[in-house]
């Protein structure tokens, strides 16, 4: 089977710990219980997340055409938020990658190819 991003998906906790380290780089308050819309403007959050997005693809293999949601750019809440909000869009990738990837072991193995 293959080593996508869903065989090597971080743990809540290592994608927590490496958002905290994406705006410790630049500069931010790393405090997960500020407001994130409070960061810098529009344009220093899209900074930041797309940084984040490139740490998960470097590290972690998340496939480079990955948009990240416009709606968490001005979202009016916490870090700890867009943290949790980013995690379960990347979760639900990795289910469905994981799925795809069964899907097609299940079809290679009923041709009897391997």
């Amino acid at each position: 089977m293959a080593t996508g991003f869903s065989k090597k998906r971080p743990t809540f906790t290592q994608f927590h710990n490496l958002f905290v380290e994406i705006l410790n780089t630049n500069n931010c308050n790393t405090d997960t219980f500020s407001r994130w819309n409070e960061i810098g403007d529009i344009n220093q959050r899209a900074l930041i997340l797309a940084a984040f997005r490139d740490k998960l693809i470097t590290d972690f293999g998340l496939g480079k055409d990955f948009e990240i949601n416009k709606q968490l750019l001005e979202l009016d809440g916490p870090v700890e938020s867009v943290i949790t909000q980013f995690f379960h869009s990347i979760s639900t990738l990795s289910l469905v990658e994981h799925i795809n990837e069964t899907i097609i072991e299940q079809q290679k193995a009923r041709r009897g190819e391997n």
